[in-house]
């Protein structure tokens, strides 16, 4: 069950108190094969993801709890190019996302963290049923996560078998199957006897070959 609270914030960015909802409790009902999670009751997703409306500024509890320092130039930025999206009111959850993956790459944040705030995009609007969005944002997560493959040090040796995984199952899921047939072989050429790696080897293998949208 999802339980939400309110709590005020500082924005980092302007200095403005404003008040937020966050999570109490939820509990996770299942999840699809692409990561997502779905909630018992309403899908808690756009609580971890928090709007000043005066400013724009956009991210995740720990981005006011402990910010880092914004530039003035970085908070001019934030004001011309989002604060006018959301003075009349909060937008859904997964353009919020997007906000917060923009000020996270304005702000030169790996790759790796803005390819998971897209992904979260991509959810919030699976569930709010805004298939166009989700593709594009389905594939910016793409982008951001070959990127984090590429940056030397950005990935553990774990997590580059799960984002390898995640972009064949990104790509299966805006309708590029060859794409997603590619980057699925690449996992299952994988050789290790770790068993987590062979948890995301067999999903690989299950969604080329008879693909699943639920866990």
């Amino acid at each position: 069950m999802t339980t939400p609270i309110k709590i005020e914030l500082k924005c980092p960015c302007c200095n403005t108190k404003f008040e937020s909802r966050s999570l109490m409790s939820t509990t996770v009902g299942f999840k699809e094969t692409d990561f997502h999670p779905i909630s018992l009751g309403f899908q808690a997703l756009p609580l971890y993801i928090h709007t000043c409306t005066h400013c724009g500024f956009t991210g995740l509890l720990g981005d006011f709890e402990k910010p880092k320092k914004i530039s003035n130039q970085l908070a001019k930025r934030i004001s011309n190019e989002i604060g006018p999206l959301v003075r009349d009111g909060l937008p859904d959850g997964g353009t919020r996302y997007e906000f917060a993956a923009r000020i996270a790459e304005w702000q030169g944040k790996d790759p790796e963290t803005i390819a998971n705030l897209y992904l979260h995009a991509a959810w919030c609007c699976v569930d709010e049923r805004d298939m166009e969005n989700e593709s594009i944002y389905r594939l910016s997560a793409i982008e951001y996560f070959k990127r984090a493959l590429d940056e030397e040090g950005c990935l553990s040796d774990d997590s580059r078998t799960t984002v390898t995984y995640l972009i064949g199952e990104l790509y299966r899921r805006v309708g590029e199957i060859e794409l997603a047939h590619e980057w699925f072989n690449r996992v299952i050429s994988e050789s290790d006897s770790d068993e987590a790696k062979q948890k995301i080897v067999a999903l690989a293998k299950q969604q080329k070959d008879n693909p699943k949208n639920m866990l």
